[in-house]
């Protein structure tokens, strides 16, 4: 199969906005189809071609499972003991972007099946042998993933039916948050300028349905909590004020880690139409563009 390259203005297979760096070279990846070892390290790179997780500075670029060790996968995944093993799974699991996943096969022979991120890493007793004998003897921890759909997906699963609602106890580790620091920061763009917008893309809580834009409104570290060595001190200054949208696409893909560099992506992409309700520019020609929301203030 050819590679195959997104542009620069294109949706990629990621579902983000491009131009970034992962997919100047990267095959599109079809689900259900298999893929050689050599075809997804020519693709992909990173780390050694037997790598579970291969990686390239700092960041994983793809998981590649065995179900015969990890009967769950690929949404659980027994991590070994192994020092690279737990550095890995550590790295994915401070991942804040999808990454696509394979199912061996056969010797060298993989099967892909979606792009998943994940959701925590667990070493709690609880997640482990011989408390949940469906661990392996030697694992030391758990990587719970979600599959992200993407552009690919192209064939829905009309009939997919799965058992969901079982209560499970998970005991992690998270950074605590102060609530009152969102709460004061949103209280403060009020008083400078009347409504809530978004420092990215310009979205203004006015153009939102009443009642419904403060929720449509998050608070972001402009430095990621998981960069510092424990607790930090964080002011009004440290923070920045995103719609829920920009702030997702900042978090999810891993070659826009900053404000300014989905701002401009943005610029480059058909802005007017971000937003179904905002604007990024302030044109007579954009402001037309722009659907009037019933009850707005």
């Amino acid at each position: 199969m050819a590679p195959a390259c997104a542009g620069d203005h294109a949706k990629s297979k990621w579902g983000y906005l491009t131009g970034d760096v992962r997919c100047k070279n990267t095959m599109r990846f079809l689900p259900s189809h298999n893929y050689s070892s050599a075809e997804i390290h020519s693709s992909i790179g990173g780390g050694n071609v037997q790598s579970y997780l291969p990686q390239r500075d700092g960041k994983i670029l793809c998981g590649k499972f065995d179900r015969a060790k990890n009967i769950q996968a690929p949404i659980e995944i027994d991590v070994g003991g192994k020092p690279k093993v737990v550095k890995g799974a550590l790295l994915l699991s401070k991942a804040e972007y999808s990454i696509p996943v394979f199912l061996k096969k056969g010797s060298g022979v993989w099967e892909f099946v979606g792009d998943y991120v994940c959701q925590q890493y667990s070493t709690a007793p609880g997640d482990l042998y011989p408390q949940n004998p469906t661990r392996r003897p030697d694992a030391v921890g758990v990587l719970y993933l979600q599959r992200v759909y993407t552009d690919n997906d192209t064939q829905p699963v009309l009939d997919l039916a799965r058992q969901e609602g079982e209560l499970k106890l998970r005991l992690h580790y998270i950074r605590e948050r102060d609530p009152s620091l969102a709460i004061a920061k949103k209280n403060t763009c009020r008083k400078l300028s009347g409504y809530l917008q978004c420092e990215c893309c310009g979205l203004k809580s006015t153009l939102l349905p009443t009642g419904h834009a403060d929720s449509c409104f998050e608070v972001h570290h402009l430095t990621p909590l998981s960069a510092g060595n424990g607790i930090v001190k964080t002011t009004l200054n440290d923070l920045a004020l995103l719609c829920a949208l920009c702030h997702r696409m900042i978090h999810a893909n891993q070659c826009i880690s900053t404000i300014s560099e989905l701002k401009n992506k943005i610029e480059r992409a058909d802005a007017p139409n971000y937003h179904a309700f905002g604007t990024f520019g302030t044109s007579p020609a954009e402001q037309a563009l722009v659907p009037k929301a019933s009850g707005s203030r």
